[in-house]
Parts: structure tokens; C-alpha cells; sequence
């Protein structure tokens, strides 16, 4: 298994692992060969170019990208806060100011994330652009990819699909 992988519950998941102090540290984001290292674009783990320059908001939406958990409050009977759940916020905060920054790299997520990363995409997207959102949800129906949910001390299991529909069923 290569250093990308991991398991979890008998699966392989592409994962870009934890997520460093700075992105700018960390081995699994490197320039394309030939690209000027301006701030515009990186590239994250060999997933295709990530918009934006190397900042918080980059490493956030760089942990919500290997996130295997949607949660979004704590979780258990401690009320831990997850990493993601952390990213998360911290994207949710940036919107208002940031939304114009933030498009690119939601549709970057969508393209690019692990399942629960798609599923945090399409909720932040939500609070950016309704519509769509519901069009990222109908995209995601079909999508078999398992994901770990959490609501307190509650988890559970299900496709990216399900929860998709799930999503669209509240609206």
C-alpha cells in the first residue's frame, strides 16, 4: 500500500494524511515541474491543481479533502471536536469575506475529495449558492463511496449517494 492509502474498515481510501503546521511544510504539496512558485496555484498530493495560494484557508480545505468523517459539532460523550470538523468551521467562518476565494476551491473539493470531503463541499457551497449546491447533491446521488457520519454520540455508516439524498430530502 502505497504512502497515499490507507485502510479503513477493510477499505482503501486515497488520503492526503494529517494535516501539517503549514501547508507550505508539507511533503505532499509540491509544485508541478515547470511552474513558477507564485501563490496561485499548488498541487495537493498529486490530486490536480488546488486553487489559491498556500494560507489557512489551504490547509483546511486540504484536511476537509482526506476527511473519512462528517461531523459537525463534537462527538462522543467527551464532545471532541474531529480535525475536519475544525476545517470546517474554519471555512464556514471565511465565507462571508472569502466567498469569491472559496468558489474555486468548494469546486476543486467536489472534484477531488473523499466522500465526506465531497459531502462538506457541497454543505459549504449551500451557504454560498443554493442552487448550486442542490445540483452538487444530484451529482452526488449515485456516488457508492462509503463515509462515517456523526451526530453526538451517535455514528453511523452510509454511501455518499445516500446522504446525498438525504441532503436533498430536507430541502
Amino acid at each position: 500500500m502505497s504512502g497515499s492509502e490507507r485502510t479503513h474498515r477493510g477499505r482503501s481510501d486515497r488520503t492526503i494524511g494529517p494535516a501539517p503546521s503549514s501547508v507550505a511544510d508539507s511533503p505532499a504539496v509540491r509544485r508541478p515541474a515547470g511552474e513558477r512558485s507564485g501563490p496561485d496555484r499548488v498541487t495537493i498530493g498529486g490530486m490536480t491543481d488546488f486553487p489559491g495560494r498556500d494560507d489557512e484557508l489551504a490547509t483546511a480545505v486540504r484536511e476537509l479533502a482526506g476527511a473519512d468523517v462528517v461531523a459537525f459539532g463534537g462527538v462522543g460523550l467527551a464532545g471532541q471536536v474531529l480535525p475536519p470538523t475544525e476545517a470546517y468551521r474554519t471555512v464556514e467562518a471565511a465565507l462571508p469575506e472569502h466567498a469569491v476565494e472559496l468558489r474555486p476551491r468548494l469546486a476543486w473539493l467536489l472534484a477531488n475529495g473523499s466522500a465526506a470531503g465531497k459531502a462538506y463541499a457541497a454543505t459549504l457551497l449551500d451557504r454560498l449558492d443554493p442552487v448550486a449546491a442542490r445540483d452538487a447533491w444530484r451529482g452526488l446521488l449515485g456516488d457508492p463511496a462509503e463515509l462515517t457520519t456523526f451526530s453526538g454520540c451517535l455514528m453511523d455508516q452510509t454511501t455518499l449517494g445516500e446522504y446525498a439524498a438525504g441532503r436533498l430530502g430536507r430541502d
